[in-house]
């Protein structure tokens, strides 16, 4: 009797790693979203206030990149590649709209804050913040430049968005704050480079090296953290005045 040889060819097994680090990312950004929404009951801010409105679509913009990622990050895991471009061109405004919306309600929480609420109006560091939010916007912005012009080469691509989704997630860490257990300075961005650095030993692990996107843009992520942050708690003369000049004047 003849062997039947079935001419199927094997399935390649889909890896869940980007789908696993999509809910480590969207679990830090709940964790301390939630915690300062519940816990804390934003009680910097009280009485009855309304927010800049400038807030409020940044935070639509930002949320709707959110589950856009999300989105694609399943269809390519789900091996729906042409709705993933089809999305993917379509979520090109999102990426467009989210630095200048991003700087802008940085700017208008920092001119609410010290101005309508007066929190931190002595503290020259309340000012300098403007870096870390600038370089935020500036670090996503390269990211995702460099993702949409690499679309047709998948491996650049695909680690790159991942790059610059992540680039979001410390806006999570940096809002858990409670006695015992404060994060400041270059703490909340410890989960960046746990995420990457695990991001670089699964490459190593599956492919048997690290992905040049890794190996270029972390140095560069870093370095860019480093200056902000110097900016920032060094707050140096020119700088201050500049966020000065730039709060004052908004509204």
């Amino acid at each position: 009797m003849a062997t039947i040889v079935s001419k199927r060819p094997a399935t390649r097994r889909r890896d869940p790693f980007q789908l696993q680090m999509l809910v480590v990312m969207y679990g830090i950004l709940a964790a301390g979203f939630g915690f300062k929404a519940v816990m804390r009951r934003f009680d910097f801010y009280t009485g009855a206030t309304v927010f800049p409105t400038v807030l409020y679509w940044h935070a639509l913009v930002a949320t709707l990149w959110l589950v856009v990622y999300a989105a694609q990050v399943v269809l390519v895991y789900r091996g729906k590649l042409r709705w993933h471009r089809q999305l993917g061109m379509a979520s090109l405004a999102l990426a467009v709209a989210m630095p200048p919306l991003g700087v802008m309600a940085g700017v208008a929480m920092r001119h609410f804050d010290i101005y309508q609420h007066g929190l931190g109006a002595t503290e020259l560091s309340a000012y300098t913040f403007l870096a870390i939010l600038t370089w935020d916007m500036v670090l996503f912005s390269a990211l995702v430049s460099a993702g949409y012009l690499l679309r047709k080469r998948p491996d650049w691509h695909r680690r790159l968005m991942f790059l610059a989704t992540l680039s979001m997630s410390h806006a999570g860490t940096a809002r858990i704050a409670v006695p015992g257990f404060v994060l400041l300075g270059v703490a909340f961005y410890i989960p960046d480079h746990v995420l990457i650095a695990t991001a670089a030993w699964h490459d190593h692990r599956t492919l048997g090296r690290v992905h040049p996107a890794y190996r270029i843009v972390w140095p560069l992520w870093a370095l860019g953290q480093t200056a902000a942050m110097v900016l920032w708690l060094g707050h140096p003369a020119w700088f201050l005045g500049l966020c000065k000049s730039v709060i004052l004047s908004w509204g």
